[in-house]
């Protein structure tokens, strides 16, 4: 029986098949000396600077100035468990941190200084279900999976994804979105999460408790907005503020993409609970950069 070493051969052809489409083999470091997030095929269609802004993008006036505005969508899936068995050798990803998830071990660190931390509070009609989904821990190694992504184009970012220890908190969400946003420079980014009225409040005050290269910049300007079809179901007092359609800069974004990610990312959901954490991690890297993959080829000229 070859299964395992066949397994280990998948896991590895899917690695080194990140890397060419990265362009790793033209590093004459190696790809061993791959950064973080670098395996990540980034969206094209995102301001990039020194790829696809102007020249002068960053002194234009206010009234251009939305065109360079970056907005992501995040958010958590309580589909994506990971089950606890014995016997699991394979502790780590062949690339930690190379791709969409974050590299685990200072990940860990961070989260477990706030293991008494209560989940985010929900000012909306589907706090039961969300007490439903996160309230089921026995035998689990993660309850789930939080994810960044741009909220117009759908693509994972680099490291914005990481396992939830125990339901939906400040400190895991905190984490994964500035590690996503540790790869860019852009000054204004605009966040949309389905409980962004509740999780925007304090954020700057828990952000600077973080390490240091994950701190915002005094010049980053982080605004939180509610995606369309779950702003219903917040308060009253949450529709203008959080409300796409009166946020300056962001057209007829509805920011649920993160949402309709989830879609290829549940069809695996059964299989990968079962594996051990790095084969979990290169397995869930592998499909959310072939999405990205896809839809890079898939782009118009």
């Amino acid at each position: 029986d070859r299964l395992a070493q066949w397994m280990v051969m998948v896991r590895e052809w899917r690695h080194i098949k990140m890397g060419k489409r990265a362009g790793r083999g033209h590093d004459p470091a190696g790809f061993h000396e791959t950064s973080a997030g670098a395996l990540v095929i980034p969206c094209r269609a995102c301001p990039v600077p020194g790829i696809n802004l102007p020249q002068n993008w960053h002194i234009a006036p206010e009234t251009t100035r939305w065109l360079y505005d970056l907005i992501l969508s995040m958010d958590a899936n309580f589909r994506q468990k990971a089950r606890l068995r014995s016997g699991q050798s394979d502790k780590d990803a062949l690339g930690p941190g190379w791709g969409t998830f974050v590299s685990n071990e200072p990940y860990l660190d961070y989260v477990s200084q706030f293991a008494n931390q209560d989940e985010i509070s929900h000012c909306v009609g589907f706090a039961a279900l969300w007490s439903a989904n996160t309230k089921r821990s026995k035998g689990l190694r993660a309850t789930g999976i939080a994810a960044v992504s741009c909220a117009r184009h759908q693509m994972y970012q680099p490291n914005g994804m990481g396992d939830l220890q125990i339901g939906e908190r400040y400190c895991n969400m905190d984490y994964l979105l500035m590690s996503s946003l540790a790869c860019t420079s852009v000054p204004r980014v605009i966040i949309s999460y389905d409980i962004g009225c509740q999780w925007g409040i304090n954020f700057h005050r828990r952000v600077a408790k973080m390490p240091d290269h994950l701190r915002v910049p005094l010049s980053q300007k982080i605004t939180p907005l509610v995606p369309k079809f779950h702003l219903e179901a917040h308060t009253v007092k949450c529709h203008a503020q959080y409300s796409f359609n009166y946020a300056v800069g962001v057209g007829r974004t509805d920011g649920e993409g993160v949402e309709r990610n989830w879609s290829l990312l549940n069809s695996i959901a059964s299989s990968v609970s079962m594996m051990g954490p790095g084969g979990r991690w290169d397995t869930m890297d592998d499909f959310c950069n072939f999405a990205n993959w896809r839809k890079t080829v898939d782009l118009r000229a």
